[in-house]
């Protein structure tokens, strides 16, 4: 059974009595929400959910309901994410999160660059060692491509870029830099003959004798 969540009990200034003092007791009177109003509560849960993760699996069960199946909330997922008024929605918090974090394409290849093009070069001093002094003073572009720092064994300041490879990789695939050509042969390895046929609007679902073509001769 669900457990009651924060937004499904709703509380007026009023509801909270308090008897004598040396009652100590407290008294609430609860108003829980109808099955219409709950059910709404649990679609922008779900919303919101979908909007972080994009995953609606993921986002029924964390949301809405954890009992079920995987299978099962697949399906009411994919069942709701057709709704126009859900998509609507799951674009509109997609749009509140861009604002919040400047969520700008030009921002996040930007990001990306400065990643995939940082070099360990400009933070060394003359001793080949990382340079607290150069450090501080380097570029933001280059600060912007830094993990963490830390202290290796010997007390030597490390510092830990964040991954070039993966950086590239995305912007290499943002400019269809890595295209692959798929070449699909037979077993043998010969390449595959294939055969166009070209139907006549509107004679697709005819017999051959109704769609003009007798078929090759007996």
């Amino acid at each position: 059974m669900r457990q009651l969540e924060p937004g499904d009990v709703n509380l007026s200034p009023g509801d909270v009595n308090r008897g004598p003092p040396s009652a100590h007791s407290v008294t609430l009177s609860i108003q829980m929400k109808g099955p219409a109003e709950l059910l709404e509560h649990r679609i922008e849960l779900f919303c919101q959910k979908y909007a972080s993760c994009f995953n609606g699996t993921q986002a029924y069960l964390e949301a809405v309901d954890d009992t079920v199946e995987r299978s099962s909330a697949a399906t009411y997922a994919s069942k709701w994410l057709a709704k126009p008024e859900i998509r609507a929605r799951v674009a509109e918090i997609i749009e509140e999160h861009k604002r919040t974090f400047n969520l700008e394409a030009g921002t996040v290849l930007h990001e990306l660059a400065c990643i995939g093009f940082a070099t360990i070069g400009d933070l060394l001093g003359p001793d080949g060692l990382v340079d607290p002094e150069k450090i501080a003073k380097a570029p933001d572009d280059v600060k912007r491509a830094i993990e963490s720092i830390d202290l290796d064994e010997k007390g030597n300041l490390k510092v830990r870029f964040y991954s070039k490879t993966s950086a590239l990789r995305m912007l290499g695939e943002k400019y269809r830099m890595f295209t692959q050509k798929v070449e699909h042969s037979d077993p043998d390895g010969n390449p595959l003959n294939v055969m166009v046929t070209f139907v006549k609007a509107g004679t697709a679902d005819k017999a051959p004798e109704e769609a003009g073509d007798k078929g090759s001769p007996a």
